[in-house]
């Protein structure tokens, strides 16, 4: 075969080989080609790589049951005892009452105390605000002097009234005694008249 400077297509030259030879020996020398590669069947592939899966999987589950089952249960244990049981409960959200009340109040004035506010329990009877009372004592008062000044009054008709009555009594007493007069003067003519006659 002729040398020839070309290689022929997809073939590969051993480097080492063409290095050691000299540049003339170099043009010379055979091309010697590779052996070809024995192709691995793609399903051969396949089955390799779902074993390999498998045995990962397999062996994971096998660790997993492993090492929570080979754990031992941890007991506590304690003394039987009377206590009282401590319980906390944490939440979040709005908080409703049950029964929510609308307070109001007969008058309107100033609120000088307030003894309960919003979400406060309350009990019936219980004060819960207390309303400025100077207005209403100022009424009070004047009712108080109305009242009194009344009274004052009844006192001195009572005492114009038992005047009166004297004065009546009185009165009645000197119709008495002018009836008594009458009759002792009606009685002295009558005894005139008679003495009068016996002497005619």
């Amino acid at each position: 075969m002729p040398p020839t400077g070309l290689l022929p297509p997809n073939i590969d030259v051993d480097s080492k080989r063409a290095a050691e030879l000299p540049p003339a020996a170099e043009a010379l020398a055979p091309v010697i080609p590779d052996p070809p590669k024995a192709r691995v069947p793609a399903h051969s592939n396949r089955k390799k790589w779902w074993l390999a899966v498998t045995l990962v999987v397999v062996a994971a589950a096998m660790g997993v049951y492993y090492f929570r089952g080979s754990a031992e249960p941890a007991y506590q244990t304690a003394v039987i005892d009377r206590g009282d049981i401590q319980a906390a409960i944490t939440a979040t959200g709005a908080v409703n009452a049950v029964k929510t009340v609308q307070v109001g109040s007969q008058v309107s004035g100033n609120i000088i105390a307030l003894y309960a506010d919003f979400n406060t329990k309350v009990k019936k009877g219980q004060l819960v605000a207390r309303i400025d009372p100077a207005i209403f004592q100022a009424r009070v008062d004047q009712s108080n002097a109305v009242l009194e000044s009344a009274k004052a009054s009844v006192v001195s008709a009572r005492a114009s009234i038992a005047r009166a009555a004297a004065d009546i009594a009185a009165a009645q007493a000197n119709v008495a005694s002018q009836k008594a007069n009458l009759v002792r003067a009606q009685s002295a003519v009558t005894d005139a008249k008679l003495k009068n006659e016996r002497r005619i």
